[in-house]
Parts: C-alpha cells; sequence; structure tokens
C-alpha cells in the first residue's frame, strides 16, 4: 500500500504544478495541455472496456477515438463547430455499433468508440470552454480543487 501513496503522492508533486501553470496561461497551451490528457484518458477508457484483463501495450487500436476525442477538447478553443462535429461521429459510430448488421466486423468496438468520444471528447471539452470564460481560471481551480480534496478525502477514509 505504501507503494501506491508514493505513486500518488509522485503524480501529484509532478502533474500538479503542470496544471496549475497551464490553467493560468490559458488559451491553446491550456487546450493542448489538456487534450494531451484526454488522449490518455480515452486510451485507457477503451482499454478498460474493450481488453481489461491484458496490459496495454499496443495502443494502435484505440487510437483513432483516442485521436478524435483529444481534438474534439482541443479544437473547442476555437468554436462550437467542433462539438457538433463531435455529436455527428459519435451518432455514426453509435448507429453502427447499435444497429443489426456486422458488415464492418464487431459491433462492440465501435459502441465503445462512442462512449469514449461523448464522455471523454465532449465531456472533456467542457473543461476547455470553462476555461475560456470570464472568470474561468477560477471556476476550473474550484474544479480541479474539489477533485483533489474529494479523492484525497476517500483515499484517506478507505484505507
Amino acid at each position: 500500500m505504501n507503494s501506491n501513496l508514493a505513486l500518488r503522492l509522485g503524480t501529484a508533486a509532478v502533474g500538479l504544478p503542470v496544471v496549475v501553470a497551464l490553467a493560468y496561461l490559458g488559451g491553446w497551451a491550456f487546450a493542448a495541455g489538456a487534450g494531451a490528457i484526454m488522449f490518455l484518458a480515452a486510451l485507457e477508457f477503451q482499454h478498460g472496456w474493450l481488453i481489461p484483463s491484458t496490459p496495454l501495450r499496443d495502443a494502435r487500436q484505440f487510437a483513432p477515438a483516442a485521436f478524435a476525442s483529444a481534438s474534439i477538447v482541443v479544437y473547442a478553443h476555437q468554436g462550437a463547430t467542433i462539438i457538433w462535429l463531435g455529436v455527428a461521429l459519435v451518432a455514426l459510430l453509435a448507429a453502427v455499433g447499435y444497429g443489426r448488421s456486422n458488415r464492418l466486423g464487431p459491433r462492440r468496438p465501435f459502441r465503445v468508440m462512442s462512449w469514449c468520444l461523448a464522455y471523454i471528447g465532449l465531456l472533456g471539452s467542457a473543461l476547455v470552454l470553462t476555461r475560456d470564460l470570464d472568470g474561468g481560471r477560477d471556476w476550473f481551480s474550484i474544479a480541479i480543487l474539489a477533485t483533489f480534496a474529494t479523492d484525497t478525502g476517500a483515499y484517506a477514509v478507505g484505507r
């Protein structure tokens, strides 16, 4: 258990200053940082739903949806058009994944990709859109601090 705590503290020691710096800068730097984080989150999301029993070594099969999710997050800084394109892509992938035909192969990967884009890409873009608001840095900081406090409290009480 101590190694888990050491890993958490190390991650916080490195990651927290980076997140604070990006939140302070805002703009494209923040959008790119959020996109990079969401790319990794999308890889993990897909891996967890498709092949959770094996280690994540070869991420090539997950890269297209992860790249699309990250792109939605990054380009949300530019405007809402990318979000509507993301919604259309989610609808297309869901139609294939929940349809009756197996012409394009197994349907489950399409369902997982549609949920990945919706959950990681579209909801992740809310971070960028929130940061772009007047006073957005404050709202983003409150969200990060609340998440950090909740996670830390749950870890401390759960042990």
